[in-house]
């Protein structure tokens, strides 16, 4: 079966919950919760989509230290995702995230990017599209070394061997978005930003217009995700609608748009023998369960257990 490869940052999360305030200078602040385990876009997406059944390989760059090796062993227990791919950096710290969770399930994020942003091309392994069905870049505008032309050359690579490409965005201060993203757009059989991502890169003000940005450029496929409001979506060949969400208790959003990507990835590679995969809107129903599963415990992995957990909430026997 073809597997998916999801070219990504691999980060350690430090999860405090619940922050109601930040502590002045030299005062400290007493919280109910605190954990430390991996995440960030690409290792979050990896990990969902061999949860629910798909073969995943996870590309990505760790440093050479002790907070690397525990979330790369962390991975490593997902028996179908495999993390040959993860580049081990000397003299580099492992990337690492805290995540302030507030009483409204709001988040603030401070982040060391470290050796996850030294990630480029020569890091990749020669084989890495080698039996690929999906390639899908998670956390563009991330790796200042994989944009423009080299990412638009790395899903041109993919397309002609007949692997569909797929991107999903995180937030980077100080970058020309449009200008960083533009060349790969040609090349790419979905994109799946959140609104207000999706608004700033095309530089429009409503997720329709931004939709129309992304297929204006020849994309195939545009996933726009709305929070509590659903998903847009829309389709070069004309065809657009909504998505409802699906309500379940929130106790964390983190990693719920990872869960997302992975759970529609995963869908979109078993649409090749499962006929009920095949329409968009089936894979949309999936992809938004497994969001909102993941919104259920803290941090983007605990919600989310299997695919037949997924299909119970789908059918509405959750």
């Amino acid at each position: 079966m073809p597997h998916l490869v999801v070219l990504g940052n691999t980060v350690a999360d430090v999860l405090v919950h619940p922050i109601d305030r930040f502590p002045e200078p030299g005062l400290s602040l007493h919280v109910e919760g605190a954990r430390l385990t991996f995440g960030g876009c690409g290792a979050n997406t990896a990990n969902t989509a061999a949860k629910l059944g798909a073969p995943t390989r996870l590309c990505s760059a760790i440093g050479d230290d002790e907070i690397g090796r525990f979330v790369l062993t962390q991975l490593a227990r997902n028996p179908r995702l495999d993390v040959s791919g993860v580049a081990t950096l000397g003299g580099v710290e492992t990337s690492v995230t805290l995540v302030l969770i507030h009483p409204a399930n709001e988040r603030s994020f401070i982040c060391h990017s470290a050796a996850s942003s030294r990630l480029e091309p020569a890091m990749l392994p020669e084989d890495f599209l080698e039996g690929a069905g999906i390639l899908h870049y998670a956390g563009f505008f991330l790796f200042p070394h994989l944009l423009g032309k080299t990412a638009a050359g790395i899903f041109q690579r993919a397309r002609a061997g007949g692997v569909v490409t797929s991107l999903d965005v995180a937030w980077k201060e100080g970058l020309d978005w449009t200008a960083a993203i533009r060349p790969c757009l040609p090349h790419l059989d979905y994109v799946m930003p959140n609104v207000d991502e999706a608004c700033r890169v095309s530089r429009q003000s409503t997720p329709e217009d931004a939709a129309a940005w992304f297929l204006s450029g020849g994309v195939g496929t545009v996933l726009i995700t709305l929070g509590e409001a659903g998903v847009l979506w829309a389709t070069a060949e004309g065809q657009s609608g909504r998505m409802p969400a699906i309500s379940l208790p929130v106790v964390d959003t983190t990693g719920a748009g990872d869960a997302f990507a992975g759970a529609f990835l995963a869908a979109t590679l078993a649409s090749r023998t499962e006929p009920r995969f095949a329409p968009l809107e089936s894979r949309l129903r999936f992809a938004s369960a497994a969001g909102a599963l993941a919104c259920t415990a803290i941090g983007g992995a605990d919600g989310l257990v299997s695919a037949e957990q997924v299909e119970k909430l789908v059918e509405g026997r959750i």
